[in-house]
């Protein structure tokens, strides 16, 4: 019975190390984002995206441009659906992702433009990250070049329109409970190994 009780207690703490491991990567990167300065950083040229010194992707930007809305491409989740607008002044190698439909009538309204006039300039801001990083990328490469719009996968960032730092600050507090539940887990299975250990030695004398 006490021998079961130990395995129960491994298995307990090796399956609660493993798992809070695990969510503790999946929301590191959102927890870091979060904690970003609420001002954002200004995107100007094609040059900042391919910046090795200093690198901007998973930073918080600000950019105005024109957006090419009619070769836009969209994608749909459970929920929403997304619009992939390619910006022509980046090479087509920045595209913005918005969610739904009010962002792009809210962009018409303000430009005071009909849905067929040709666009303005628009103010984006948002987290920018890697096309290849994102679920649909195949798929927005693939309709834009149905379009007529190259876009490198590899090397292409894309703005989540309206993701501030702000939006991500809910996880951090998440981060540190699962951090605290990572070392309680691993002190617990260090202190059964080594009772274990101390009972073997006894055992051997």
């Amino acid at each position: 019975m006490i021998l079961q009780s130990r395995k129960w207690r491994l298995l307990i703490r090796t399956s609660v190390l493993v798992l809070a491991g695990l969510l503790m990567l999946i929301f590191a990167a959102p927890a870091s984002y979060a904690l970003q300065d609420d001002t954002p950083k200004p995107l100007r040229d094609l040059t900042q995206l391919h910046d090795d010194t200093q690198p901007i992707a998973d930073t918080y930007v600000y950019t105005s441009a024109v957006p090419d809305v009619a070769r836009s491409t969209t994608t749909k989740s459970l929920v929403t659906t997304y619009h992939w607008i390619p910006i022509p002044n980046y090479g087509n190698q920045l595209l913005v992702r918005t969610e739904g439909e009010e962002y792009l009538h809210a962009y018409y309204r303000a430009a005071d433009l009909n849905m067929d006039e040709a666009p303005r300039a628009a103010n984006f801001y948002g987290k920018v990250t890697t096309l290849k990083s994102q679920a649909d990328a195949d798929k927005v490469v693939e309709d834009l070049e149905a379009q007529g719009v190259y876009v490198d996968k590899e090397t292409a960032m894309v703005i989540m329109q309206g993701e501030e730092p702000g939006t991500y600050r809910p996880m951090v507090p998440v981060v540190g409970v699962l951090a605290t539940s990572w070392v309680v887990a691993l002190i617990g299975l260090l202190r059964i190994l080594r009772g274990h250990e101390r009972r073997r030695m006894r055992t051997l004398r």
